[in-house]
């Protein structure tokens, strides 16, 4: 089975923010949030059944990190 992955960019306080979502062997999307400074990190909680839901999830993240960047 073979699982893809598409990227969507977005910006959040002047910052921009790349959305990496990978479809699961179940269907659902995991997302990481490629930093502008480069780092990934993975957004916490459970699979999104939907890229509206992993695209919303990715946005309130990054929106959490802008403050601690």
């Amino acid at each position: 089975m073979q699982h893809t992955h598409h990227e969507r960019t977005f910006e959040d306080s002047g910052k921009h923010f790349v959305a990496i979502l990978n479809e699961q062997a179940d269907g659902l999307l995991s997302v990481t949030v490629r930093l502008p400074d480069g780092t990934m990190r993975v957004v916490p909680g459970e699979h999104f059944s939907d890229e509206d839901q992993a695209m919303a999830a990715a946005s309130s993240f990054a929106h959490e990190l802008v403050g601690s960047c």
